[in-house]
């Protein structure tokens, strides 16, 4: 219900919408009663639930690119599962690293390794999913079919780290108050310490 007004600009409610997406594309669903709404949604939350349990690959370990309000920056290594959503992550990221504040002050942003500008989480996305997706589309891109090749006997980890770093997927921890400026790959690179 929070994520709505990120998502669209209409009016929806939350008693018979919700956001849907793959893994960083959203879409609002609205129902004709609250009932039925809660009813698709509680079906396929279970979906999901039982289709995780089930995955193979269950943790990954994510580069973060830290920024905070002088533009200096860090990067820390933080272990994602596979349910963990983004608010988790930045949650997680900012207790490893000691900082201070709530995670509402904080943004977490994915650059996905194609020539795009970075795209601001909004909480819900799963940042394990991301990363694995941007792992099948360079894989797919680099043996030159389209078929979104699975890669569930447990090599995404090791793939992840081999990719070149303008292939792979970029995850940045900024404060919210920054203005959202245009994030490419290249302006990260020029202020790393």
């Amino acid at each position: 219900p929070i994520c709505l007004s990120e998502v669209t600009e209409k009016k929806m409610g939350p008693e018979t919408s919700f956001v849907i997406g793959w893994p960083t594309t959203n879409y609002v669903v609205t129902f004709s009663s609250a009932d039925v709404k809660e009813r698709c949604l509680s079906a396929l939350l279970w979906h999901i639930n039982a289709v995780k349990q089930n995955e193979y690959l269950k943790n990954l370990t994510l580069q973060i690119l830290v920024l905070d309000a002088d533009n200096c920056s860090s990067t820390t290594a933080v272990s994602v599962s596979n349910v963990e959503t983004a608010e988790g992550v930045m949650k997680k990221t900012l207790l490893q690293l000691g900082l201070p504040g709530r995670t509402s002050d904080h943004h977490l942003w994915v650059i996905s390794g194609k020539d795009e500008p970075a795209y601001p989480l909004i909480g819900h996305e799963h940042p394990f999913s991301i990363a694995l997706n941007c792992l099948r589309d360079s894989a797919d891109q680099h043996q030159g079919t389209n078929n979104n090749t699975l890669l569930a006997d447990g090599t995404e980890a090791s793939i992840l780290d081999q990719l070149p770093k303008e292939k792979q997927c970029q995850f940045v921890l900024k404060p919210r108050l920054q203005a959202p400026t245009r994030l490419r790959r290249e302006s990260l690179q020029k202020h790393t310490r």
